[in-house]
C-alpha cells in the first residue's frame, strides 16, 4: 500500500475528520439508546481519499494483530466497505503474483429466505482463519449476530474482531463485548474508544456531565 500520508495516531485521524460529536439535544442511536454523544464513521466511507487515508492507518495495525488471518469479513452494513478493502490491501498480491486462492466475503444486509447458507448471507462466503471488522460497537449485537451466522460456515473459523470506535455500552443482557467475546476464545481489538476521544474533545461542561452520566449508566 503506498501513500503519502503522513503517520498520525488513530484518535488523531477521527477528531480531525469529526467521526465523533457531541450535541444539546439526544441522538437516537442504532439500539434505540438516545445519547449527546456519536459516533459516524459514515462520511469517511463515502470520500475515497478519507477511506484510503484510514486504510493506510489501520492495515499496519491489523497484519500484526492478526498475522494468522486469511479473510476479514465486514458486519453488514457497518462494516462491509471495511472488510472488502482490508481483505484487497492484504491478500491482494498473494491472489494476483502467486496465483493463490483467496476468499473475498461480503455479507448480506438482508439475507434471503430460502438456499443454503452461503447464498442466503453472503455474496462470498469467509473462509479460514477469519477476523470479524466492524465501524462502531455499542451494544455489540449487530457483530454478535454476525457471529453466529459464521458458526453455521464450515470452513469459517472467526480468530477476531477489530472494532474502529467502541463506545463503552453494553449488550442487551448487560455484559461488555470485550468480555463476551473472551468466553468464545475470540480475541478483541478496540481501535479508539469513546471515553478515550471524550477526553480530548472540548464539550461544554453541562454537556460533558450528561454524557458521563451515560457511561456510569451502562
Amino acid at each position: 500500500m503506498n501513500s503519502t500520508t503522513k503517520t498520525k495516531s488513530f484518535d488523531e485521524f477521527v477528531l480531525e475528520k469529526k467521526i465523533v460529536g457531541f450535541s444539546e439535544d439526544p441522538f437516537t442511536l442504532a439500539s434505540g439508546k438516545k445519547s449527546h454523544f456519536y459516533v459516524n464513521w459514515r462520511e469517511c466511507s463515502e470520500d475515497l481519499a478519507s477511506f484510503y487515508e484510514l486504510l493506510f492507518l489501520i492495515v499496519p495495525l491489523v497484519k500484526k494483530e492478526f498475522p494468522e488471518a486469511d479473510c476479514f469479513y465486514g458486519v453488514p452494513e457497518g462494516g462491509t466497505k471495511l472488510g472488502l478493502f482490508l481483505q484487497y490491501e492484504i491478500f491482494a498480491k498473494a491472489a494476483f503474483e502467486k496465483k493463490e486462492t483467496v476468499p473475498f466475503a461480503m455479507g448480506r444486509a438482508k439475507p434471503k429466505e430460502r438456499g443454503p447458507i452461503g447464498s442466503r448471507f453472503f455474496l462470498g462466503m469467509p473462509k479460514g482463519k477469519t477476523v470479524i471488522v466492524e465501524d462502531v460497537a455499542t451494544t455489540g449485537e449487530s457483530l454478535l449476530k454476525a457471529l453466529e451466522v459464521l458458526k453455521d460456515c464450515p470452513e469459517c473459523l472467526p480468530v477476531g474482531v477489530v472494532v474502529l470506535t467502541d463506545r463503552g455500552g453494553k449488550t442487551s443482557e448487560g455484559r461488555f463485548l470485550k468480555d463476551v467475546l473472551k468466553e468464545k476464545n475470540i480475541k478483541y481489538i478496540a481501535l479508539t474508544k469513546g471515553k478515550d476521544l471524550l477526553s480530548q474533545m472540548k464539550i461544554p461542561e453541562d454537556i460533558f456531565k450528561k454524557i458521563q452520566g451515560e457511561f456510569e449508566n451502562e
